[in-house]
This record gives structure tokens, sequence and C-alpha cells, in this order.
């Protein structure tokens, strides 16, 4: 609009979304492992995404749908103290659900 002015219009509720996701392997082969299952049954999961730990949550909220695209691993394969970090992006559905937590 003139002289820089703005105006939202409201819009359908967006529930595809996308976001970066790591995979941190810490026991060997646990990344690999989980990748091959998710081949073998199609490539999609669903998930929980936690505020705190699984065990100890405030709340927790359920994602649909979920599959995910990786990037090339960057590791120093010559170095054995390194934790290999699998990074990507992770697209899901998200209806705004949330799970009371138990804290």
């Amino acid at each position: 609009m003139p002289l820089g002015v703005a105006k939202w219009e409201a819009q359908q509720v967006k529930i595809n979304q996308q976001g970066q996701i790591t995979l941190m392997e810490t026991k060997a082969g646990h990344v690999s492992k989980m990748m091959l299952n998710l081949i073998r049954t199609g490539g999609k999961f669903n998930a929980k995404v936690y505020e705190g730990t699984p065990s100890q949550f405030s709340v927790a909220k359920p994602i649909y749908d979920c599959f995910i695209q990786l990037d090339n691993p960057d590791r120093d394969w010559e170095n054995r103290s390194q934790v290999l970090n699998i990074s990507g992006t992770l697209f899901f559905h998200y209806f705004n659900e949330e799970i009371p937590g138990n804290i």
C-alpha cells in the first residue's frame, strides 16, 4: 500500500510444517538401524515433541506423517571419539494438539 503501509489478510491455517533436525548417534549403529526401519515401513512415522524429557515433561505435542530428508553427514572418520551427527529437514503435520505432562 502507499507510504509503506502493510496489511495482513486472513489465511487458511497451515498444518504442514518443516524444520531442522539432527540425529546424534550415541551408540554405534542406532541411527542406521532407525533409517533402515523407516525405509522398510514406507518412510513415514508419527512422533511426539516433548517440552522436557520423555520421562519428565510439562507438555508433549504430537506430530503426524513425518518424514526426513537428510544431508550428507560431516564426519572425521579418523577421529573415533567424535559422535556422528546427521542433519536434515523434518517434514510433518501439526494440529496444535497438546498432551498434558507429568511434572
